[in-house]
């Protein structure tokens, strides 16, 4: 179930999704509506959404894979300029292999969108960290 933090030095937000498309567009509802509250226009919203649907969607079709009871965890924290967005999941971590396609252009998509980003990954999972820059931090 959604937490809303009461401060801007604990998470903004935190949540734990099923991994399953359907949480796609549910995530980026919710962190588009964390936006917004801080001061970014439509196109920006619209930047940020698109980034954040790609680390989401890597973490369903690439952290689930063939596990039923796949988690996707989403936390927005937000600092004074900036709205920072990590996306995790458990699955086996991404495999850099000569026959893997690697990287897809998604994440290549996320690069250039985020003022940040910095991805780690290990047999536990996968961790996406997207940072943005935002005219204000909202209110709780």
């Amino acid at each position: 179930m959604p937490r809303r933090a009461a401060s801007v030095s604990a998470p903004r937000f935190f949540a734990q999704y099923p991994a399953t498309a359907a949480s796609v567009g549910v995530i980026r509802g919710e962190v588009a509506a964390i936006a917004r509250e801080c001061g970014l226009g439509s196109k920006e919203v619209g930047s940020l959404c698109l980034a954040v649907s790609e680390a989401v969607t890597n973490a369903v079709v690439h952290g689930s894979a063939g596990r039923g009871d796949a988690r996707v965890r989403v936390r927005v924290t937000l600092t004074a300029g900036e709205m920072r967005v990590a996306v995790s999941d458990d699955g086996g971590g991404l495999k850099f292999e000569a026959e893997s396609r690697g990287l897809g252009a998604g994440m290549f998509i996320v690069a250039a969108i985020t003022g940040r980003l910095d991805i780690r990954t290990s047999a536990a999972g996968t961790h996406v960290h997207m940072a943005f820059p935002v005219p204000r931090a909202a209110t709780p």
